[in-house]
């Protein structure tokens, strides 16, 4: 870089840290609003299966219940609650909207068929058992490659071979052929994956509530709130200014929240019963009912900066990185920048938190907002100064003259004469940017991993992982390292413990909450050397390329391969289970005297 970095590159702590650890954080289940409703849904107990009747005339006498609705009460308009709406622009087919808010069919065990609005939840849960649905149970399939076989049961009447979606934007570049007849070896073979469940700690809850003047107000933790609102607008024929979506604190995402969930039914029962309408997921919802795993800087009078920002803050230090940027762009502290975000009112466009791209692409866009107030800021400095701005420096609050560092004024005072000017000049500083990312610059990550086997029992565990990750450029680096950390740790899961199990006879959720799903805690993790490799890159802010899921990748991958190195046994179908260890020594090798191996260390 060509000056020396005050802020970016420091190990500070997050701007929520506080309220998070003392539980003044508010999440969206925390909220109340006058006259609010408790609402519930009814799910499918059968995998498959065609809804005869619905009867919901006993639940809808039940006194407190102020609705109940089914498939007839919805919109019947498919939708696909995990893609991109900004994909039906370029093409992309209405069969991949496979389903409605309210089933008309039963295609899961889980299924939302009805759902309830009233006074309490104990009051809603009572209205769920009073609704009668007549079913008529159909064969159903369980496994992805069984699914496209001839003669499989059909869950989607569109999807031929239950195919749902083929990809429209397939990879343009490299010719794959040509690059089988080139390599020295090709080596087929089939590898699994498990199914990994997103875990945080917030189950799904969301908030609807419609004003005198019907516009909408929806409180939920999201990852993309304007596509989401997009979605929302498509769905309900509103237009997308009539709603508002605001994204309190959130407690984990891991990708769920890339998709709607509870939000078109709670907006029914809030149309339909004119009230404020909450619905809360338990877990057992949450592990049946959702989706697996497979700027603007306003300068302040007194001198401190509000960034407006669309990102929503998910425990990935996006806050407190955006605030180092605009401290460091501005010449401000740390503690100057107060960050504005989650809520469509006051916030600009932007696609959502994912991909590992909030760093580079929001930091990109919030850079350049900062350096835009920055010129105006040293514009005004100077007329006060009587200097030109190419002469004047910035640092920790002070615009100084270049080589005369005794004349100089305070940010703070420059920002107040600017708004509070009896002149007639008085006028805020304020910066934005609107910029869209060509590209994100791949971070590299080597992982080595040495495991411990055993013989006897057939666990692994992991002793030691030593992870050295490009990130370009740490502008904080405690929060680089806990990200990675966080990583390694849910890498760890995937590749030994984790997998959403259903039975392949019933299509029930074997895997349901934290007592039969199992997720590796703080006392599973093992000792861990971190590399932070910065090699900036030059469209980078200050250097920075992404982190988030890249801690992730290898690990799985550096696991298995030590384990082959310990014990020479391939395991190629995660989670490498004691099962799956035991199975493969007893058909691959003679067994040992020895009960334990080591594996040196394998990347």
């Amino acid at each position: 870089m060509d000056k020396e970095l005050l802020i970016v590159g420091k190990r500070l702590p997050q701007p929520d840290a506080f309220a998070k650890a003392t539980g003044e954080a508010r999440y969206t289940v925390d909220l109340k609003l006058p006259g609010m409703l408790t609402a519930k849904i009814l799910r499918s107990p059968y995998a498959h299966a065609k809804i005869l009747k619905i009867d919901r005339s006993r639940a809808e006498g039940l006194a407190g219940v102020e609705a109940v609705i089914t498939f007839e009460d919805v919109p019947k308009k498919k939708i696909n609650m995990g893609k991109s709406p900004m994909i039906d622009r370029r093409g992309e087919s209405s069969e991949s909207r496979d389903q409605y808010v309210l089933s008309d069919k039963a295609r899961y065990i889980g299924d939302a068929v009805a759902a309830v609005a009233a006074m309490d939840e104990d009051t809603a849960r009572e209205a769920l058992d009073l609704i009668d649905v007549e079913y008529e149970e159909l064969p159903a399939v369980f496994d992805p490659i069984e699914a496209m076989e001839q003669g499989a049961p059909r869950i989607h009447d569109f999807a031929e071979s239950n195919v749902g979606w083929n990809d429209l934007f397939p990879p343009t570049r490299g010719d794959v052929e040509k690059g089988f007849r080139e390599a020295d070896y090709v080596i087929e073979e089939t590898f699994r994956t498990s199914k990994q469940k997103h875990c945080p700690l917030e189950t799904t809850a969301c908030i609807a509530s419609f004003d005198a003047s019907r516009r909408l107000t929806i409180w939920s933790s999201d990852q993309e709130v304007y596509l989401a609102r997009k979605k929302i607008a498509d769905l309900f024929d509103m237009p997308e200014g009539m709603i508002r979506w605001i994204t309190p604190h959130v407690g984990g995402a891991f990708g769920i929240g890339l998709s709607l969930r509870a939000e078109p039914v709670c907006i029914i029962l809030a149309k339909k019963t004119r009230r404020p309408v909450k619905l809360e997921y338990n877990l057992e919802e949450q592990f049946i009912a959702t989706e697996n795993r497979n700027a603007f800087i306003k300068l302040n009078g007194d001198g401190s900066a509000n960034l407006v920002m669309s990102v929503s803050e998910l425990g990935q230090g996006a806050t407190g990185v955006m605030a180092q940027i605009v401290a460091e762009e501005l010449g401000l502290r740390s503690g100057d920048v107060h960050v504005i975000k989650g809520d469509t009112d006051v916030t600009m466009f932007d696609v959502g938190q994912h991909g590992s791209r909030t760093t580079y692409v929001m930091g990109n866009a919030v850079k350049r907002a900062a350096a835009d107030a920055r010129q105006k800021l040293m514009e005004k400095a100077g007329q006060m100064l009587e200097i030109s701005p190419d002469d004047l420096d910035i640092s920790e609050g002070k615009i100084s003259v270049k080589g005369s560092p005794e004349r100089w004024i305070s940010v703070a005072d420059v920002a107040g004469d600017t708004v509070y000017n009896l002149n007639g000049e008085a006028a805020q500083i304020i910066g934005s940017c609107s910029w869209e990312a060509e590209g994100n610059p791949p971070s590299f990550q080597a992982v080595f991993a040495d495991v411990e086997v055993n013989t006897v029992s057939g666990d692994v565990k992991v002793l030691k992982l030593v992870a050295a990750h490009d990130i370009g450029k740490a502008i904080n680096p405690m929060s680089v390292e806990g990200q990675l950390e966080g990583a390694i740790l849910q890498a760890i899961g995937f590749s030994l413990i984790e997998d959403y199990l259903v039975d392949k006879h019933t299509g029930n959720v074997m895997s349901i909450g934290f007592t039969d799903y199992k997720v590796p805690t703080v006392m599973d993790l093992p000792e861990i050397d971190l590399i932070i490799v910065e090699d900036p890159s030059a469209s980078g802010p200050f250097g920075a390329k992404s982190v988030g899921e890249n801690g992730i990748d290898a690990v799985a991958a550096a696991i298995g391969n030590a384990v082959y190195d310990a014990a020479g046994i391939r395991i190629k179908d995660l989670p490498i289970t004691p099962e799956k260890v035991l199975d493969a020594l007893n058909v691959s090798v003679k067994l040992p005297k020895a009960d334990k191996f080591v594996s040196e260390g394998s990347r």
